[in-house]
């Protein structure tokens, strides 16, 4: 499901907007505001994509649609790049890969604002706290994957014994 790996960041939700072919989608993310130092005063972002999904992976990057119109409560982020590739490593195993690139834009776009960031330290920061977000909600995933796998592989055994 292209819902699951949006886990990534704290998101209030994802809607599918359209369904171009079975294995591409447009989808709406919206994030919740942010809640570290002084991006806690900025507006909550929201992104328009187009997913596509691999057999093992799932890539998304944005998109300027019609169809999901900006709103005024959401600055618009821009997302370069999103995705996912899951590997097995055993049966009962596997491992995630994420890569992702996300312009926040609005007031963090300014040069004055990323000179700002770079000199006290703060983009660091911001960056370590993304990626523990992002490792704990990976491992989240992972574990939902491994379980949902055990439970049909379980279920596919019993079947057999019958």
């Amino acid at each position: 499901c292209l819902c699951l790996c949006l886990c990534v960041a704290p998101f209030l939700y994802s809607q599918t907007i359209a369904e171009v072919t079975p294995r591409q989608k447009i989808l709406h993310i919206k994030f919740t505001k942010p809640t570290m130092g002084l991006a806690g005063n900025t507006s909550a972002r929201d992104t328009a994509v187009i997913a596509n999904r691999y057999p093992t992976a799932i890539v998304m990057g944005s998109i300027k649609t019609s169809v999901i119109p900006e709103e005024e409560k959401y600055i618009r982020g821009d997302t370069r790049v999103l995705g996912f590739t899951v590997t097995a490593l055993t049966d009962t195993t596997c491992s995630i890969t994420l890569a992702t690139e996300f312009a926040l834009r609005g007031g963090f776009d300014g040069q004055l604002m990323k000179l700002a960031m770079r000199c006290t330290g703060v983009d660091k920061i911001a960056a370590k706290k993304v990626a523990l977000d992002n490792n704990k909600c990976l491992k989240r995933l992972r574990t939902a994957l491994e379980t949902r796998h055990s439970k049909l592989d379980g279920q596919q055994h019993e079947a057999k014994d019958e």
